[in-house]
């Protein structure tokens, strides 16, 4: 596992456009790499702004994120798709990379 780094030379940003979800009040954001087949998850934080880290989901298949797209709370599908299920992820903390976590992972109760 990588540890998390300040290096800039070791950053990873997201180029993975969010879109915005108003209505959500776990969810600012998500968006979804057809290509890369990956979707990446941006929380709010307790006062309703962007906590400044993402989580990047791979393997994600069209299908999964028509579901999403489909679905009336976004907050609600993300944490019984991938959440729970423990589906594997990588945590972007303020665009350098953290260890990818596939057993402690639950954005929502934080």
């Amino acid at each position: 596992m990588n540890a998390p780094t300040t290096n800039p030379d070791a950053m990873k940003h997201s180029d993975i456009p969010i879109t915005m979800t108003p209505k959500s009040s776990k969810v600012y954001g998500y968006g979804y790499d057809v290509g890369a087949k990956t979707l990446a998850v941006q929380f709010k934080g307790f006062d309703g702004t962007p906590r400044g880290n993402s989580y990047h989901y791979p393997n994600v298949t069209p299908e999964m994120f028509a579901a999403l797209e489909a679905a009336e709370s976004k907050g609600n599908h993300i944490n019984a798709v991938f959440v729970k299920t423990q589906y594997p992820f990588e945590k972007l903390l303020a665009g350098a990379p953290a260890a990818p976590a596939a057993t402690e992972h639950d954005p929502l109760e934080s």
